[in-house]
């Protein structure tokens, strides 16, 4: 399929598109202005509908288009950011101004050029719904050098912007103040790009999806640019290949493969996806059942469990080792002893160092004696000058390493 000119080029165009929204989505993920991306995309329309008339009738290149839609685009950027700090307008309202105008503004020159100029106006929808089938050679030049510019600035000026999004305060004196009109100016370039393969009306899908898949897979924000191009290429890939397969249009597809990608992260993603999460929460339930218990036998007490609970979390403690039939091992009495002498340290704690009655503590302890870390418990017991009782007088355990 991709040796075919007729395919090629689509797919090259879509790869490019993917990229760029992918780099300039993780920065308005970051700044938490995704909203903008949609904003300005709408603000592009008129630009486009501008453009796509003085293309049928002067014969300007497609790089007019994409200059005239930067154009109205990078206006709504300076209304914004006028509403925004210049009247104090609040970012909701101003967002939805400029969307809501821009748009409104397209909307009506494209209606006057339906029966006026019709070639116009059917070359008009493209952005609108975006056609990356129809996409060829001189499409695929301009989105190479745009997609080109967006890497090397976020290359090169990689610092600056990290400084800028994380530390405010300390980017005042270190960062040019430059940066954000830069950022603009991708966010301007991203958008022109992404208007002829995926349209105005689905554009926030390839700022959104891949930056917010990568989210669930990095915490670093050199690798979440990695993530975000990889899911973007991706998307564009798969939703290329799939809409030629399935003979459905490829703009709609990349955006819904681009989000089956997004929620495939939000599922899957080691340490911050559900399903991880899930097992975390799980393991962490068990955890605190098998203790309890360990506290009960040794504390000779009733264990307070349903039958398939306790059965389940017995069979647990003998897999580790802690239990035999239904007395504890040497190492289940030190695990035991373990979890008491954290819940006196913290009910000590509680009561001599945040000022609680000592009537008070012990629903408190119960749950904490099973987050405190060997960290926090050596803090505390240093804090607290290393006790040997309790608030009720009760003796609280050596520390043993298990």
């Amino acid at each position: 399929m991709t040796l075919d000119p007729l395919y090629f080029y689509p797919l090259l165009a879509a790869f490019l598109m993917a990229i760029s929204c992918s780099i300039v989505g993780v920065l308005l993920f970051i700044s938490h202005r995704l909203l903008v991306g949609e904003t300005l995309s709408h603000a592009a329309y008129p630009g486009a509908i501008i453009g796509a008339a003085f293309l049928a009738n002067f014969q300007l290149s497609y790089g007019f288009i994409i200059m005239s839609a930067g154009v109205t685009a990078a206006t709504g950027k300076v209304v914004l950011e006028w509403l925004i700090h210049k009247r104090k307008t609040g970012t909701d309202a101003a967002l939805c101004f400029v969307l809501a105008s821009f748009f409104g503004l397209g909307i009506l020159l494209s209606s006057y050029m339906q029966a006026r100029q019709p070639l116009a106006y059917k070359q008009a929808l493209v952005y609108l719904f975006g056609q990356v089938a129809t996409m060829t050679q001189i499409h695929v030049i301009l989105y190479a050098l745009l997609t080109f510019i967006s890497l090397v600035v976020v290359v090169s000026l990689y610092k600056e912007l990290k400084t800028y999004y994380f530390d405010k305060n300390f980017a005042i004196s270190v960062v040019p103040k430059w940066i954000p009109i830069l950022v603009s100016f991708l966010t301007v370039i991203a958008l022109v790009i992404s208007m002829r393969s995926v349209g105005i009306v689905l554009l926030s899908a390839m700022l959104i999806a891949p930056a917010a898949a990568a989210r669930w897979w990095s915490n670093r924000l050199s690798s979440m640019f990695v993530f975000a191009i990889i899911f973007g290429s991706l998307s564009a890939l798969i939703g290329s290949y799939y809409s030629v397969r399935l003979d459905l249009p490829t703009g709609p597809m990349i955006a819904v493969i681009a989000t089956a990608l997004a929620l495939i992260s939000l599922i899957i993603a080691p340490r911050r996806g559900l399903l991880a999460r899930f097992i975390q929460k799980t393991r962490f339930i068990w955890k605190c059942r098998a203790e309890n218990v360990l506290k009960a036998i040794y504390k000779k007490e009733a264990i307070h469990l349903s039958f398939f609970q306790k059965s389940i979390t017995f069979i647990l403690l003998r897999f580790k080792g802690l239990v035999q039939g239904s007395a504890l091992t040497v190492n289940g009495e030190l695990s035991a002893l373990r979890v008491i002498r954290l819940h006196r340290l913290f009910e000590l704690y509680l009561t001599e160092q945040v000022g609680l009655d000592k009537n008070h503590v012990h629903s408190i302890a119960e749950d904490a004696e099973h987050y405190i870390t060997p960290e926090i418990e050596r803090e505390i017991d240093h804090e607290l000058n290393f006790p040997e009782k309790d608030p009720h007088k009760q003796p609280i355990p050596k520390k043993v390493d298990l």
